[in-house]
């Protein structure tokens, strides 16, 4: 592993090599950047190239609970001389309990330089549990005794409705709502 000049998003990058012909080349997070998850979805992202033709770039996440795996994502890409970003996305099985490994790396790679790497990075988004507020835009107000009603309504986020008139079941519905 070495510093080059001419990174994707500033002045240098991480150059991996290999001294064994068909080995593996490869980066990894050790100690690993997540060493405690949480319950929500992890994004694994790395931008890499390279100037040796027909590698392919891996990207996994491995879950683990004391050394034992749980679960991973893996994604590839076929390397070319330009930078490209790759990514992984993963929801842990053991929140709390595990750690998430980084790992990006080629396979049956030659001897020499193997791939540039940069703005590895693993990102965490919790999950929204807050529902989105609904809005009653249009239609009649208070006790009606009208035959036919029309609503319009939204949400302060995208979402999905349900409607029902005076008790009835709850049904799937979109806006605008006629009941006649």
């Amino acid at each position: 592993l070495s510093r080059v000049a001419g990174g994707h998003s500033g002045g240098w990058a991480a150059a991996v090599s290999n001294t064994l012909a068909g080995g593996n080349c490869g980066l990894n997070d050790t100690p690993n950047w997540v060493s405690t998850t949480e319950a929500g979805a992890y994004t694994a992202s790395i931008w890499a190239r390279s100037d040796t033709p027909g590698l392919t770039l891996n990207l996994r996440l491995r879950e683990f609970v004391s050394g034992v795996l749980q679960g991973s994502v893996s994604t590839s890409l076929a390397l070319t001389s330009s930078w490209q970003q790759v990514t992984a996305a993963y929801t842990p099985v053991a929140p709390g309990l595990s750690t998430l490994d980084f790992e990006a790396f080629t396979a049956n790679s030659p001897v020499g330089a193997c791939f540039q790497a940069d703005d590895a990075s693993v990102t965490f988004a919790t999950p929204d549990t807050i529902p989105p507020d609904t809005v009653i835009d249009s239609g009649p107000s208070g006790s009606v005794f009208d035959t036919s009603a029309t609503f319009s309504f939204s949400a302060t986020e995208p979402a999905t409705f349900q409607c029902r008139l005076d008790g009835g079941a709850l049904a799937p519905c979109t806006s605008p709502k006629s009941y006649a």
